[in-house]
């Protein structure tokens, strides 16, 4: 029954207090807890420890989204219950010789539950998510996996997860769960597209991007865009991501920071990779009606992880809060510092999943 699926949302920053209101039952299942950055986190997992609550994972982030919308403080819990629900929770060392190791565990479950799918967590500063979801990708082939990267309240110094009521950092969080209670799927929602100019990536290394078109980075971006340097920053980021297509779908390739140097984005760029220049609707109307693709037909609820610079361009546009109540009409879930979603890591998306009845 969907009722065995609930989020409790607490806008305390006092450890005892968020802890006694976000777990004021003991429900069976799955608990994951998101926190802003705001937080004595250390006093929180003593908390939690008290409680024996060592069950519980979660991460930080750069907010969350509540029935109320979006917050950019406080705590969420997500608890997902059922009478035949059965998961098991990895901590991962970023070294993949580590995700190896375990690599027996995770086709063991995966293969006594066919329809297994995973929720993960990763430190959102560790830049490792592209190795960490390709890995996982080829150890378990055919279960999909979705998540989001941990985030500090947009200080971008140091995020953190939990796992075994302890703090840490350069990891990743794997959940796999199966589940006969309900319906599961994954769902993507972008509400950019790309537009006809294209660009080769000429040079560059990990998540910076040097040369476009044998030219430099910053030039040809600017040119394309029409911006002004003094123009750049988040929300000129928002509004002009560039985009790379893989299979049949074009994905966001988000910009962190420009300098003369180079561009500096959210996740990895390879030599030959042709990106096209991204838009944003024109009209706040035609931008809502993106979201049509989170609801469906029937009763659901989703777990959300959505990228902050999603929310950050809402501001702009002073759609946050009706782009946030909506949202939080059929979930709730943590505002990213990146997303994955079936072996891809992406930014200024939305990704989720969605639980409706059998």
């Amino acid at each position: 029954m969907l009722s065995d699926i609930f989020f409790k949302h607490s806008d305390e920053l006092r450890p005892k207090s968020v802890i006694d209101e976000l777990f004021s039952d003991s429900e069976r299942g799955i608990d994951i807890l998101f926190l802003s950055g705001e937080h004595d986190l250390r006093e929180v997992m003593y908390e939690l420890d008290a409680r024996g609550l060592h069950h519980v994972i979660g991460c930080t982030t750069a907010g969350h989204i509540s029935s109320e919308g979006y917050k950019t403080q406080g705590g969420l819990r997500f608890h997902l219950g059922g009478s035949r629900l059965k998961s098991r929770s990895w901590m991962l060392d970023l070294d993949l010789s580590d995700l190896l190791s375990k690599g027996s565990e995770l086709r063991q479950f995966a293969a006594a539950n066919p329809d297994a799918f995973g929720i993960i967590m990763i430190d959102g500063l560790s830049g490792r998510e592209e190795s960490i979801v390709g890995a996982l990708r080829r150890e378990l082939p055919g279960v999909p996996i979705v998540g989001g990267s941990a985030g500090d309240s947009l200080k971008f110094e140091k995020t953190h997860l939990f796992h075994g009521a302890e703090l840490h950092s350069d990891v990743a969080i794997l959940t796999l769960v199966a589940t006969a209670d309900f319906r599961v799927s994954m769902f993507r929602l972008q509400h950019h597209l790309p537009t006809e100019k294209a660009f080769l990536v000429t040079r560059a290394e990990g998540r910076r991007l040097y040369e476009l078109n044998g030219r430099p980075a910053l030039e040809v971006y600017l040119e394309a865009t029409g911006l002004s340097e003094s123009e750049l920053g988040a929300s000129a980021y928002g509004r002009y991501p560039l985009m790379a297509k893989s299979g049949e779908h074009f994905y966001i390739r988000a910009i962190q920071d420009a300098t003369h140097e180079g561009l500096d984005f959210f996740c990895k760029l390879e030599v030959g990779t042709v990106l096209r220049l991204g838009t944003s609707p024109g009209s706040n109307d035609e931008l809502l009606r993106t979201l049509d693709g989170v609801g469906c037909d029937g009763p659901h609820v989703s777990l959300f992880f959505d990228c902050t610079l999603r929310r950050l361009e809402f501001e702009d546009r002073a759609l946050s809060q009706l782009v946030g109540r909506r949202l939080g009409n059929s979930g709730s879930g943590f505002c990213t510092y990146g997303e994955q979603l079936d072996g891809i890591h992406v930014n200024q998306t939305l990704v989720g999943l969605r639980f409706e009845e059998p």
